[in-house]
């Protein structure tokens, strides 16, 4: 999914959150990868932080990655760490011991389009967030919204 500057960011936001934590993040056609152009990255994840979902730190996520993927190959792809594929977002973030509100249903990280996460399916909700420089850019990578 791609989201730019003429997005209806609120809007935006609910239906990422809704649909990349839809029964986990297990079925292929939920949201796996959020592109977003930099002059809109920073509001839209405030917004998605609205809608139950949480933001993780680089560090965070650079402890979540060894739980979650294994058999990282030299382009980032990892194999997903079957013990965790559609785990709710709360149990992945104790898993670091990280506490997150009950009602959590979403953990997102802005990485870069090559980390791990945004080239592995990872079939949980955790969502790599990748910001881009250039809308025309950012259409080429998926789809719009």
């Amino acid at each position: 999914m791609v989201v730019d500057e003429t997005a209806d960011l609120s809007r935006a936001a609910q239906s990422i959150v809704k649909g990349a934590s839809f029964d986990n993040n297990i079925i292929c056609a939920d949201e796996k990868v959020l592109i977003v152009v930099d002059s809109v990255a920073d509001e839209l994840m405030r917004l998605m932080e609205g809608q139950h979902a949480v933001k993780l730190t680089a560090a965070q996520a650079e402890q979540l990655q060894p739980v979650l993927l294994k058999n990282i190959d030299e382009r980032g792809k990892g194999t997903v760490s079957r013990d965790w594929v559609g785990r709710d977002a709360g149990k992945i973030a104790a898993a670091i011991g990280l506490n997150v509100p009950q009602q959590t249903r979403l953990l997102f990280v802005e990485t870069p389009a090559s980390h791990p996460f945004a080239v592995t399916e990872m079939m949980m909700p955790v969502l790599p967030v990748v910001a881009s420089r250039q809308r025309r850019r950012s259409h080429r990578s998926g789809g719009t919204t």
